[in-house]
């Protein structure tokens, strides 16, 4: 069977030819136009964007991990804000399905730290966004009795705890969490929620009031505008339970 250019590219691109990806990529966009309802055309016009957003995923985790190896230098280990890479590289590995390497990854972190909590905390966080809570609790656990005051730990025992349906203990490891440290907002968001969940609504207001309040104060009008409709929300959920 002769094939078309098109069909040619289309082969020379899954093969790995990355070269051709425009061009082919053209002839398909223009071929789905002229026949929108020929699903062979649709699935690899799909295909063709699937495998360019993998490239790119994977093109952003090199530069995450970059960022990684600057946080883990020596003079940087106990420097949160260095750690903000670790979180988006788990998170997208967890998407490419591979979370088994920042689990190894993290793994060997604490052989060389075993003191560093950071590293404790990444290894939970692995273990969550791989669906393997048991292992997520025992990690976070263990470095909570090794740093029981530390924001982090204590905002990563709220999301755990949340997860295996511990809302109460949740709520106070957030607590503890934002109040040791208000950057820690996150943990806020996690109090809002569960109190939504246990029908507590003027505490569930209460929490977005002062999520607002803290990005108002801190100049962070952007991101006040989500709370500030989840606020409104709550409050109508409010007054609807009085009528």
């Amino acid at each position: 069977m002769i094939r078309d250019k098109k069909s040619e590219l289309f082969a020379k691109y899954e093969a790995g030819d990355i070269s051709v990806y425009e061009e082919v990529l053209s002839m398909h966009e223009k071929a789905v136009l002229e026949d929108p309802e020929n699903t062979e055309l649709l699935h690899a016009y799909g295909f063709l964007y699937e495998r360019k957003g993998k490239e790119l995923l994977r093109k952003a985790a090199s530069i995450y991990e970059a960022g990684v190896k600057i946080a883990l230098e020596p003079q940087n280990l106990s420097i949160r804000e260095k750690q903000h890479c670790h979180g988006q590289l788990i998170s997208l590995r967890a998407r490419l399905g591979e979370s088994q390497k920042s689990i190894d990854f993290y793994k060997e972190f604490i052989k060389k730290h075993p003191d560093n909590p950071n590293g404790y905390i990444h290894l939970a966080h692995a273990y969550f966004k791989a669906e393997q809570m048991e292992e997520a609790k025992l990690t976070i656990d263990a470095v909570y009795k090794l740093a029981p005051k530390d924001p982090g730990v204590n905002s990563w025992m709220g999301e755990i705890y949340q997860r295996i349906g511990k809302l109460e203990e949740a709520l106070e490891y957030f607590k503890i969490s934002v109040e040791l440290d208000p950057i820690f907002i996150s943990s806020r968001f996690g109090r809002a929620f569960i109190f939504e969940r246990l029908s507590k609504l003027e505490e569930a207001a209460n929490e977005w009031r002062l999520i607002i309040q803290f990005y108002q104060t801190n100049l962070y009008e952007i991101q006040a505008v989500y709370p500030k409709g989840e606020l409104a929300r709550v409050e109508a959920k409010i007054k609807s339970s009085f009528s």
